[in-house]
């Protein structure tokens, strides 16, 4: 049994001092790989793409009820302003706008008001340039044509 224990030790201590060859680790410059992380390119391409707009009549989810959808489709009209008057004084046109609660903007050619601005003011009409804020919060322009009402037993 000692023979057995000194034969064991006696192969461990020749396989223990063995020399090892010294294996030098070489690391290649970052231009020699050529690794591309494809996931996180389409990551990229998902995140700077800009925003979609959806089209809710494409929109199958079964989660939503169809009045809302109806109500997001439906774009309510938040331009009530009415025409009361035009004036043209020394070439220049000025226009008299007026919102529902009787309030009276005296505007001309490239004035502001209410968040609108005025693009153009002809004989019988004004242009303005609206500002309109959808459901996602995009924000679109688009251009809404005033005309002057003609009153009753006026202009014979």
């Amino acid at each position: 049994m000692r023979m057995y224990i000194i034969i064991i030790l006696f192969l461990l201590l020749i396989v223990g001092c063995q020399t090892q060859e010294k294996t030098e680790v070489v690391v290649k410059p970052r231009e020699q790989y050529k690794f591309q992380d494809i996931e996180l390119e389409e990551w990229k391409k998902i995140i700077f793409t800009p925003k979609e707009r959806y089209d809710f009549q494409s929109l199958k989810n079964p989660f939503l009820n169809p009045k809302s959808v109806v109500q997001l489709q439906k774009k309510e009209e938040f331009f009530n302003f009415e025409l009361r008057g035009i004036l043209t004084k020394n070439g220049k046109r000025y226009a008299l706008l007026q919102d529902p609660l009787k309030r009276g903007y005296f505007v001309t050619e490239g004035t502001k008001f209410a968040g609108h601005y005025v693009k153009r003011i002809g004989s019988d009409y004004v242009i303005i340039l609206a500002e309109e804020t959808d459901v996602f919060g995009g924000k679109t322009k688009r251009e809404i044509k005033l005309n002057l009402r003609r009153e009753q037993g006026y202009g014979k």
